[in-house]
């Protein structure tokens, strides 16, 4: 897999991503934004291939009114990966929310 651009990583803007093993075991969570998640392929002998983008575009929350907006921003992920069948509502900025792998973005 090719390196992304740094204007790809400029447009997940806070992005929330996690490593699994060849064998499929989860390895690493992280948070960050730009190409942080790079920095783990050398410190942690990481394979690119096996980097999957949870979470993009966080900093969307930062503008909240809302007192509780990290039980909503938590909330909202559940919903969008569970997607229960009583949930009226799909739940607020779940573009957000992709589970993919870096290399299929």
């Amino acid at each position: 897999m090719e390196i992304p651009s740094n204007e790809f990583f400029d447009s997940l803007g806070q992005y929330v991503y996690k490593f699994i093993g060849s064998e499929g075991e989860l390895l690493y969570y992280g948070k960050g934004n730009g190409s942080r998640c790079l920095s783990h392929i050398t410190d942690k002998d990481y394979d690119l291939e096996n980097c999957y983008i949870i979470a993009r575009n966080l900093e969307r929350f930062d503008g909240e009114t809302k007192q509780d907006w990290q039980s909503f921003l938590l909330e909202s992920f559940l919903i969008q990966y569970e997607d229960p069948r009583d949930n009226s509502v799909s739940g607020h900025y779940k573009e957000c929310f992709i589970m993919t792998s870096l290399s299929s973005m």
